[in-house]
């Protein structure tokens, strides 16, 4: 192909000045027309021009088909602001087109890019997310049920169950299921199997998790996981599995539960979604803080912040500052930690992500107890309690009661109240089956006991629930229990 072009821009300027609109628009077409003949199925790479050629055209909707294409290149290479330009400019070229089913269908493109942008950027529970979701959900009702409206339910449900909006989750849940059975598409079961687990699992039905999860692991398919990519734009096995490994954990089997997390390092390490990785590096990051393992938790913490900040990913640094607080607590810095917490805490409300927020406020209770400082703990434990109550997020309930109980421990003459908020943890985790709260609050209610001079109940009572366990034993609970079964001989 030959290359030609103008000693000056002024030239060309001066020439394509001198062109009335109709010979514009004619140029443009046949040089939108012709690079689309010349570059065929790469013409993704000349999304912009192609899109400016159009539009100057005319052609509004075949130059807002480009924008999308450049909105999701854009997207790739991190170019945020880009991406959100060029969807908005597509999204404005055809507010005036009368509607057909054409025009619909390049508008639900535009939105479900713009939606996937707001979900990574600003967090899930971002409100343009909600409105674009709905704006796509109500365009799909003019037409047959299809993937993009499946996309739709996923993006509201994920924002329903971070506003800790459960009922209504479940709701969306159950339609992606019966949505996925309608189209017959397999890979979209196994996704619906695991939202409705997901929201499950947040109110404490874990062994209904896994129920959903065993239905979802019968339909996988390693070719499903290409089909998230490319339709759906994301892959979501590492949040499937995160969650199977909080389940396992919170039932007591934490062998099982950290081979869930290897999985997911594993799926981190080969992922090409960079943006999957802050979000599923920030879950894990509360798994290792509620297993107390401080090293751990500080390695992932700070990966999660330094990309979160890289890229502007609001949501996730939200929650990795707290588990980055609650590591600095925990090596003594306690103010600096507090502070930090407090810091994330901020950021989650404004974005009304509560369940994050709600699982950082177990954080702060935790380390205000190490800090001594027992009314700041003490509010921070009946504001999380009156959140349990209100949203039905029951994962950390029995850790709630039982750290209040630690806390009233510090005041004097408060060890009958400290005792029956560890009976409570204790009758909580029972009822959700939650083997591994129900051996901290055992562990705390028999250090008590001991104090007392009640060894041998202590004893009888620690042994029956450690005794229970078949994995795990070099977690830092078990191991504690253990030392503390012999210190009570």
């Amino acid at each position: 192909m030959s290359h030609y072009r103008f000693r000056h821009f002024l030239f060309q300027k001066y020439l394509y000045d001198q062109l009335d609109p109709v010979q514009r628009a004619h140029l443009h077409l046949a040089v939108g027309t012709a690079l689309e003949t010349l570059y065929g199925d790469q013409t993704g790479e000349l999304a912009v021009p192609l899109a400016w050629h159009f539009e100057t055209a005319g052609m509004k909707l075949k130059a807002a088909e480009y924008l999308c294409q450049a909105g999701d290149r854009a997207f790739k290479m991190f170019a945020y602001e880009e991406t959100v330009a060029h969807f908005r400019h597509g999204l404005d070229l055809i507010k005036t087109l009368p509607e057909t089913p054409q025009r619909d269908q390049v508008e639900i493109s535009l939105l479900l890019g713009l939606g996937l942008l707001h979900r990574v950027v600003k967090g899930p529970t971002d409100a343009e997310t909600k409105q674009v979701y709905g704006q796509v959900r109500q365009l799909t009702q003019n037409i047959e049920p299809s993937y993009e409206l499946f996309q739709a339910l996923l993006g509201l449900k994920d924002y329903y169950d971070q506003r800790l909006e459960l009922q209504m989750a479940l709701k969306l849940g159950h339609e992606m299921r019966k949505l996925a059975e309608f189209l017959a598409m397999p890979e979209l079961l196994l996704l619906a199997h695991h939202e409705i687990g997901s929201t499950l699992l947040y109110l404490g039905q874990a062994e209904e998790f896994l129920k959903q999860q065993q239905q979802m692991l019968a339909l996988y398919n390693a070719e499903y996981d290409r089909a998230f990519n490319e339709k759906l734009g994301q892959n979501n096995l590492p949040e499937t599995l995160t969650n199977a490994g909080w389940a396992l954990k919170f039932l007591g089997y934490a062998d099982q539960s950290e081979e869930c997390f290897k999985k997911v390092f594993k799926l981190l390490s080969e992922s090409e979604q960079s943006y999957v990785k802050p979000y599923a590096l920030m879950d894990t990051s509360y798994h290792y803080v509620s297993l107390r393992d401080v090293a751990r938790t500080r390695e992932i913490a700070e990966k999660t912040i330094a990309l979160s900040r890289e890229h502007g990913y609001s949501f996730c640094l939200g929650g990795a500052l707290g588990a980055m607080g609650w590591v600095l607590g925990e090596e003594g810095q306690l103010e600096e930690g507090i502070n930090m917490i407090h810091q994330g805490l901020a950021i989650l409300k404004e974005s009304g992500s509560w369940l994050l927020y709600q699982q950082e406020l177990s954080m702060l209770a935790d380390t205000y107890c190490k800090a001594g400082k027992i009314s700041e703990g003490l509010a921070v434990i009946e504001e999380a309690l009156v959140m349990v109550r209100e949203k039905g997020f029951l994962l950390e309930e029995p850790e709630f009661h039982r750290i209040k109980g630690e806390l009233l421990l510090l005041e004097r003459g408060a060890a009958e109240e400290a005792q029956v908020c560890f009976q409570r943890a204790i009758e909580i985790a029972r009822r959700l089956k939650a083997k591994f709260w129900e051996l901290r609050a055992t562990m705390s209610l028999c250090r008590l006991l001991q104090k007392q001079g009640k060894r041998a109940q202590a004893r009888n009572m620690l042994a029956e629930i450690y005794n229970w366990f078949t994995e795990g034993f070099e977690t830092p609970d078990l191991q504690e229990a253990k030392s503390l079964l012999e210190a009570l001989v």
